[in-house]
């Protein structure tokens, strides 16, 4: 879908990815190896630079007061698995605003419209 994706197996490389890449959005499961998602958030939210920084979970653990305690702790969103790709590229788009712009669907930006014919 034309967004560059990094990848971290804990907070602490997580942390690093995202002081070294500055994203425009994070994507985090719940239930991480040896740690669990909402310590990521924290994290984040904790650093002054990325305290606002848009994080989307997905997990399949999602009852109603775990996607509610999720909501609380400052995710953005929350994907219950199993999802489709066009949900989580729907909630990608939402979470990054209105005015981040659709990459282009083969990779290569469009051309700039013709000028306005003179009159």
């Amino acid at each position: 879908a034309g967004y560059t994706v990094l990848l971290a197996e804990s907070v602490p490389v997580a942390m690093q990815q995202i002081e070294k890449h500055k994203p425009d959005l994070v994507i985090a499961d719940w239930l991480m190896p040896s740690v669990d998602g909402l310590q990521l958030v924290r994290a984040i939210r904790d650093h002054p630079e990325f305290r606002r920084l848009p994080v989307i979970f997905c997990s399949a653990k999602c009852g109603k007061n775990d996607v509610l305690e999720a909501l609380k702790k400052g995710v953005s969103d929350f994907i219950r698995k199993p999802f489709s790709k066009e949900v989580l590229l729907q909630k990608v788009r939402a979470c990054m605003g209105p005015a981040a712009p659709l990459p282009p669907a083969n990779g290569i930006p469009p051309s700039p419209p013709p000028p306005a014919p003179k009159l």
